[in-house]
């Protein structure tokens, strides 16, 4: 999982990757409890789906210009890329690993 610093960040780790693998966007805050109960989990799940996806780690008060450049508005929040388009987007609010490891597994 790459943790991005920035927007310049964000946008040349998606430059790079968009053509290799679908691009996932986890979009989390300190101080967010679901975020940090489900943090595990989602480690998890970025190294199981490594081939199919990389993900970005984005933390909401750190990076609000990429929040709001992709209207996030609550966390925890999963966008899904290709290339630049979003494919999905998923708002936690009940996480169920098995429920979200069957959604990436289908993209």
């Amino acid at each position: 999982m790459i943790i991005i610093e920035n927007e310049e960040h964000f946008n040349q780790i998606f430059d790079a990757k968009k053509n290799e693998k679908l691009i996932l966007a986890y979009f989390t805050a300190k101080w967010c409890g679901p975020c940090q109960r489900i943090a595990p989990i989602v480690t998890e799940f970025s190294e199981q789906f490594a081939e199919k996806f990389e993900f970005l780690k984005i933390d909401l008060d750190e990076n609000e210009e990429i929040s709001d450049r992709f209207n996030v508005d609550c966390i925890p929040t999963f966008l899904v890329f290709k290339k630049w388009v979003t494919l999905n987007f998923f708002e936690i609010f009940k996480f169920r690993a098995t429920f979200f490891a069957g959604k990436l597994s289908k993209l």
